[in-house]
């Protein structure tokens, strides 16, 4: 009997070993399971990789393979189908010349040539990427999916200080805008004379008209800023600042329409007038950059996006409203404004630097929503890495169909166009829900 009762109570300690040895491994996969999970890479987060992949693809080819005038269209043939400007053996030393001369520039002997072309590019990936960002921001911001950089007024004021500068100080430059827009008076200067014209100009000479422009955004924003204010009896509501960069955005529009119908009545040949058209219909980024420019948008720009990355949570709850972001203790007030000047920089350096990038920064924050979802923390920065892969890719075609020129009027066309599908089939699919 005692045998037995021993027998059983190792029979029963087994048991217990094994369900504890079996609980144990259970546990231990469940961890490990869990583990995996935690690790692995969401769907998102797959679609921002893609997306940077694609960006530094896209470089990579538009920088050794895309020569200048593949597809060209002289200007006496109007709107004629395109013809192809180079032969393929043309095209395979052109590459071969593009690729020599970028490892010479990073040895520290490029050509002069080679640095306006990878700093161009640099720039205009900026530029979308800027633009998408601050997009982003205005419409989580306001809580309205049509707010835009141009919300506040800043493109506004950045206009009307462009359009002061060329009516009052434009003569300074003036040997440099009639070579470039090739006024017959000065065709004897040589392409080397403007260069060293060019390199004897101080920093503050060549970006005079940008940091007017940059100013001229700050100043727009204020006023708007300023009307909310004052319509508001010192309260700032969202309604209020809308309204008031609608306003401002149209009394702009027509002072700068008042100021071409002024120079082009009384002054036909005025260089002014070209200039004007030029800062209206945007073509900067055409112009060609160098390193100092690009390093005066990429410092402000990369605190920005700094502060946009690190606070993209918060913005999401402040999708549910300012009191439900009060009660899970947000400071909405500064938040708010915190996020809407960081995102007016942006807005303010694309524009003093590259022009108007029209379209970019309203229609790329919805691609990159329907792409990755409405969360902030992944919205944001598909939205940077889209909109610097759209903006290059529209550069290419202006590059490629000698078309540079018109590269910030060619965004907005295809923007606009891609804007329509993209509408059109996000209502079929989802019934337009933008939440």
């Amino acid at each position: 009997m005692k045998e037995k009762s021993t027998k059983n109570q190792m029979d029963n300690e087994l048991l217990r070993n094994r369900m504890q040895l079996k609980m144990v491994e259970e546990m231990t996969g469940l961890y490990q399971s869990e583990e995996k999970i935690r690790r692995a890479m969401s769907d998102g987060q797959k679609k921002l990789i893609r997306l940077g992949l694609l960006l530094l693809l896209l470089l990579v080819i538009s920088l050794f393979f895309v020569p200048y005038g593949l597809i060209s269209t002289p200007v006496s043939e109007g709107f004629s189908l395109p013809r192809f400007g180079m032969t393929p053996a043309t095209y395979r030393i052109l590459v071969i010349e593009r690729v020599s001369s970028f490892f010479s520039f990073i040895t520290a002997s490029g050509s002069f040539g080679m640095g306006r072309v990878i700093f161009s590019l640099l720039v205009t990936i900026l530029a979308g990427s800027a633009m998408s960002a601050a997009g982003a921001v205005y419409q989580g911001v306001f809580t309205n999916p049509m707010a835009s950089p141009t919300t506040l007024g800043v493109q506004s004021g950045g206009m009307l200080a462009g359009i002061l500068y060329i009516w009052f100080f434009y003569d300074t430059a003036a040997v440099g805008s009639a070579v470039v827009n090739g006024d017959s008076s000065f065709t004897e200067i040589t392409a080397n004379e403007l260069i060293a014209y060019w390199q004897s100009m101080s920093v503050f000479q060549r970006c005079a008209q940008q940091f007017f422009t940059l100013a001229g955004c700050f100043a727009g924003v204020a006023l708007v800023v300023g009307i909310a204010m004052m319509a508001g009896r010192g309260k700032i509501s969202t309604v209020a600042l809308l309204l008031a960069g609608s306003v401002f955005s149209s009394l702009i529009t027509e002072v700068g329409q008042l100021v071409q119908y002024y120079l082009t009545t009384y002054s036909e040949d005025d260089l002014r007038v070209s200039a004007i058209n030029t800062l209206i219909g945007g073509s900067y980024i055409g112009d060609g950059f160098t390193w100092y420019e690009f390093v005066f948008m990429l410092v402000p720009c990369g605190i920005c996006f700094f502060i946009l990355f690190s606070l993209a949570g918060k913005l999401n709850i402040m999708v549910f409203g300012a009191d439900e972001a009060k009660a899970m203790g947000v400071n909405v007030t500064g938040f708010r404004n915190l996020m809407i000047v960081a995102s007016t920089i942006l807005s303010a350096v694309v524009l003093s630097f590259c022009g108007q990038v029209a379209m970019v920064g309203f229609m790329i924050p919805h691609f990159a929503r329907y792409l990755v979802g409405p969360d902030f923390r992944k919205l944001i920065p598909a939205s940077v890495l889209l909109g610097g892969f759209t903006t290059l890719l529209i550069y290419d075609v202006c590059y490629i169909t000698a078309q540079l020129g018109r590269f910030n009027l060619y965004t907005g066309i295809v923007c606009s166009v891609m804007s329509v599908f993209f509408f059109a089939f996000f209502r079929r699919n989802r019934n337009a829900d933008w939440s």
